[in-house]
């Protein structure tokens, strides 16, 4: 099933390119960013943002030159699957991909409890990354398309 994406991944505690009411839900324990453009970072706060945005290497020094330090980062490495602990005992593992759009681009697979969910971001399919996703997946229950 595909459909257009939310930034608020259901299923999961996390939010991806969504930064502007993130001190308001507090469901949300892992926040993430596709890539570095003004369309999917613009609602974090010149002021900075109290939570730690995973991205990968190159998102993450794009974005603490930009905010001059002031954001808190993780970066993620593409192709490993990562396992997350969440409060109580809830975990999910996320795989981030390169997206193929712009250096540093990545979408990420979340998989949990609930099913597996592709979150795209914005991206450019090619052969390998086809390949990549079918080597680790034998079921996409969800993609979300940005």
């Amino acid at each position: 099933k595909m459909i257009k994406a939310p930034n608020l991944i259901s299923g999961f505690p996390v939010a991806v390119d969504f930064f502007g009411q993130a001190g308001n839900n507090h469901t949300i324990e892992h926040y993430y960013l596709s890539h570095f453009h003004s369309d999917h970072f613009g609602t974090i706060s010149k002021s900075g943002f109290s939570f730690t945005i995973i991205a990968s290497k190159i998102t993450c020094q794009l974005l603490n030159i930009h905010f001059k330090g002031k954001i808190k980062t993780k970066c993620i490495e593409p192709g490993i699957p990562t396992l997350m602990h969440c409060s109580g005992s809830i975990t999910y593992t996320v795989t981030a991909f390169d997206a193929n759009h712009c250096p540093g681009s990545l979408m990420f697979a979340f998989q949990g409890s609930t099913g597996t969910t592709l979150f795209t971001g914005d991206f450019r399919v090619n052969q390998k990354m086809k390949q990549e996703l079918l080597q680790l997946f034998t079921v996409i229950d969800l993609v979300l398309l940005r």
